[in-house]
Formats: structure tokens, sequence, C-alpha cells
């Protein structure tokens, strides 16, 4: 497994986790580092949302930007004389 699909892994288990609420610490155990280390943990949580969301509206532009360059190579292709790249459709065999 590479290093890659380990740290999502990571990531998704990070998002998955449920952090504990101080409500459900005793009087006795309810420190302030207690609570720095939970709100400290509470704002990485929703500062790898907030990244996880940039990289999946990344990832949509890229392949937006992908598609409007296949399609300027196409028109420069026709636009030479040539075939544009064929547009294969993908396998719907499934096995």
């Amino acid at each position: 497994m590479g290093k890659v699909c380990i740290l999502r892994l990571m990531k998704t288990a990070f998002l998955q986790a449920e952090l504990p609420e101080l409500i459900n610490f005793p009087e006795s155990e309810r420190t302030s580092s207690l609570q720095g280390v939970l709100t400290l943990c509470q704002l990485l949580k929703e500062q790898v949302e907030q990244r996880d969301r940039q990289l999946g509206l990344q990832a949509e532009q890229l392949g937006l930007q992908a598609e409007q360059l296949q399609a300027l190579k196409d028109e420069i292709a026709i636009l030479k004389g040539e075939k544009p790249r064929p547009k294969i459709k993908p396998s719907t065999h499934i096995s």
C-alpha cells in the first residue's frame, strides 16, 4: 500500500472520529489543558475538512481544464486538416 493510500486512510479515520465532548468528562478531570487539547483537535478537524473541500474543488477544476484542453487540441487538429482524437466510450462489460 502506497504512502498516499495510507495518508488517505488516516485522513478518513480522522474525519470519521468522534471527538469527545468536554461534558463527558467528570468535573475532577476537566482541566484547562484537556479543554485546550479538545479545542485544538476540533480546530484541526475543521481545517482538514476545509482543505478536503478545497481539494475536491481543485480536482473538479482540473477535470474541466483537461476537457477544455482536449477540445482545443481537437480544434487545432481539425484546422490542420487532421482528425481529432476519437471519442471512445467506456466499456460497460461487467465481469
